[in-house]
């Protein structure tokens, strides 16, 4: 989970110098690494606790990977939108 912060404060100082393929892709990167932080999370989390708990502790890295994926979804339609052009 630092890492991945530590990508994202990264991603977040050099995606102006980016280009949007470049930017999709890290992004994909991004929302894979998250899906395993969340598999993992998820896994060690019903180990240790009841899973009462366990929607509303997920839910910032849910809401984090919904961010990234919209993100992509922008860049996907910019990109359409100019090929169209």
């Amino acid at each position: 989970l630092i890492i991945h912060a530590a990508d994202l404060g990264m991603f977040k100082q050099q995606k102006e110098r980016m280009g949007d393929g470049a930017k999709e892709e890290k992004l994909l990167d991004m929302i894979e690494d998250l899906n395993s932080i969340l598999d993992g999370y998820q896994k060690n989390w019903l180990n240790r606790n009841r899973a009462g708990g366990l929607s509303k502790s997920v839910s910032p890295l849910e809401n984090l990977k919904k961010q990234y994926e919209d993100a992509v979804k922008g860049l996907r339609s910019l990109r359409n939108k100019s090929q169209s052009n």
